[in-house]
């Protein structure tokens, strides 16, 4: 018995049974990958400086000790646990309830680059 592919496996061309796309198709596959992933960025709410300042300032205030451990773990490892990084989106949706989910992993980058540049941590 043979599996059929996917709806969204035949738009992109994948050959999940038999020989690989050629080049040409390959490229169109990218393309198309792209512009599904600038769609979704589209969608993305768009933080502003004051936005994080809040965030970083209302979260240093009012859950020192998580932030302080935030600060450590990047510090020390240059990544926070699944844990904290939980507590942290539960945190800025209290904040900034018209946020989902999806939206608290871009003011996490945000959040990450002030921290860094705030505290000289320039490593990659």
């Amino acid at each position: 018995m043979t599996k059929r592919p996917s709806d969204k496996n035949k738009k992109l061309g994948f050959k999940l049974l038999g020989r690989p796309a050629t080049l040409e198709r390959q490229a169109e596959i990218t393309r198309e990958m792209k512009r599904m992933a600038d769609e979704r960025r589209a969608l993305l709410y768009p933080w502003t400086d004051e936005e994080v300042s809040h965030y970083i300032e209302a979260f240093r205030t009012q859950r020192p000790d998580q932030y302080a451990e935030y600060i450590r773990q990047e510090v020390e490892r240059n990544e926070i646990e699944a844990e904290l990084g939980l507590e942290m989106e539960r945190f800025a949706r209290g904040v900034f309830p018209h946020v989902a989910s999806r939206d608290c992993t871009q003011l996490f980058g945000k959040v990450r680059g002030h921290v860094r540049a705030s505290l000289d941590l320039n490593r990659k």
